[in-house]
């Protein structure tokens, strides 16, 4: 690993304190979580930012009942490439695998989220692994 550099951050105490506590739990310094989260930070961002081809997963939590995805998830058919659905705890929960362009993969995100669902698409890095 290269050089360190330190450099001075302000947040809010009551998150400091919950850094130092996960911290403590984890046996890893503050500085460690944090390189960790902007590591992850940054790999999103880029992603988001340049089109290219991608496979990722996104996990979509239904807010209300009966919100009839399936039209959604037909209009994006030449992305989705399987998904699993389950009920937890009442809740409907869908694991949807892609793969192609970023642009449609996240128009495909942004209209499951205005549909006042949670979601979190995952990027799987599969062409390192591959090389691996």
């Amino acid at each position: 690993m290269g050089r360190k550099e330190r450099f001075g951050v302000s947040i809010p105490a009551d998150l400091s304190n919950r850094i130092k506590e996960i911290a403590n739990r984890k046996g890893v310094t503050r500085s460690r979580i944090i390189e960790e989260v902007l590591r992850n930070y940054i790999t999103e961002s880029t992603h988001e930012e340049s089109p290219h081809h991608c496979s990722g997963i996104i996990v979509v939590v239904e807010g209300k009942p009966g919100l009839g995805l399936e039209t959604l998830y037909e209009d994006f058919r030449e992305v989705i490439v399987g998904y699993a659905h389950q009920h937890l705890e009442g809740v409907c929960v869908n694991v949807i695998f892609v793969s192609g362009a970023s642009q449609e993969i996240e128009n495909l995100t942004r209209n499951l989220s205005s549909c006042g669902c949670f979601t979190k698409f995952m990027p799987l890095h599969l062409g390192d692994l591959r090389r691996s």
